[in-house]
């Protein structure tokens, strides 16, 4: 059985509606293979994320990583809230692990 990989990542899926994009790709993609194929969604970080965690090891050489840190959490946060799910549950544990490896 095949498997299609589709990857996406930073604007395409910053915003909640670029999923729906998403969606529509991934069925359009299973209409046209045969019965049984699959489709697999691969998505690297949302927009401006990986530029912000690549900062975080200079910044803490520096001192305070507090505010990038608070950053990042606030993209995920307003991401969460525009697809109308609760950030702060579904994000708890990986934000407690992103606290606790920045702390040094």
């Amino acid at each position: 059985m095949p498997v299609l990989v589709m990857k996406f990542g930073g604007t395409s899926v910053a915003k909640p509606e670029n999923w729906a994009v998403i969606a529509k790709l991934a069925k359009a993609r299973l209409k046209q293979d045969k019965p049984g194929d699959k489709v697999l969604i691969v998505h690297s970080a949302l927009s401006g994320i990986s530029n912000r965690l690549e900062a975080l090891p200079d910044q803490a050489l520096k001192g305070d990583v507090s505010a990038e840190i608070a950053a990042i959490k606030a993209v995920h946060l307003d991401f969460a809230e525009a697809a109308a799910l609760d950030g702060s549950t579904l994000l708890a544990s990986p934000f407690e692990t992103l606290d606790r490896l920045t702390a040094g």
